[in-house]
């Protein structure tokens, strides 16, 4: 099977079932999640939005076992970025006249895989783009890996920035990418600061305290 993704002679939807069930296996602990590698690996060269969003979701699964493991995560960043690095190249950060919306979805899930693989020009870009642009003129499907991005790799005084943007918008979208942002951060007294502000229904309405939690505890930080 995975010579068969690699030759390219399964269908798309035929390549979506295999790494979804394989990723449901690993789930389930039935099948070792070491196996998913080179099941993955043998996707590098797709070219599918949707198959991408599988690929995507299997590497997000292989992010809970290695969580206690630094080492390991950074060889699954690495890996993350290699297996992306093609269609990363080819997409590049800006849509083309005419492009098509799947290409438009497609470089959105590159440059998270891309991000999370911590490639050095693509983490530059990103905070080019911050620096740059008011939020709101941001391109809606690239402004949460980019407010993640500055956040994590950015100055620490960027958490309080956007906590204040949070406060202050009455945007709901963007507040929802402020959430998913700024928790990426991994400076633990400005964590200790966000553990805080989601307890005070002044700053995170009650109903929105369950969304900052979930994202805070994806990083081991």
């Amino acid at each position: 099977l995975i010579d068969a993704v690699r030759d390219n002679s399964l269908d798309s939807l035929a390549k979506i079932q295999l790494l979804d069930e394989a990723t449901l296996l690993t789930r389930a602990g039935i099948l070792p999640s070491a196996q998913l590698i080179p099941l993955i690996d043998a996707y590098r060269n797709e070219t599918s939005e949707p198959v991408w969003n599988i690929i995507s979701l299997a590497i997000g699964e292989l992010k809970k076992f290695v969580q206690t493991d630094e080492a390991a995560e950074q060889k699954l960043r690495a890996f993350s970025g290699d297996i992306a690095s093609n269609l990363y190249e080819r997409l590049g950060w800006h849509a083309t006249d005419g492009e098509s919306e799947e290409h438009t979805k497609l470089r959105s899930t590159i440059l998270g895989l891309t991000l999370y693989g911590e490639n050095p020009e693509a983490i530059a870009i990103a905070q080019s783009l911050y620096d740059s642009t008011p939020l709101e003129d941001l391109d809606p499907e690239l402004r949460p890996l980019i407010i993640s991005s500055v956040t994590r790799y950015g100055d620490e005084t960027l958490v309080d920035t956007l906590l204040d943007r949070y406060r202050e918008t009455q945007s709901a979208e963007l507040k929802q990418d402020i959430c998913v942002g700024i928790t990426s951060t991994r400076i633990s007294h400005k964590i200790d600061k966000l553990l805080v502000a989601i307890k005070d229904p002044n700053v995170v309405k009650p109903q929105d305290v369950a969304r900052w939690f979930v994202y805070l505890i994806r990083g081991r930080e």
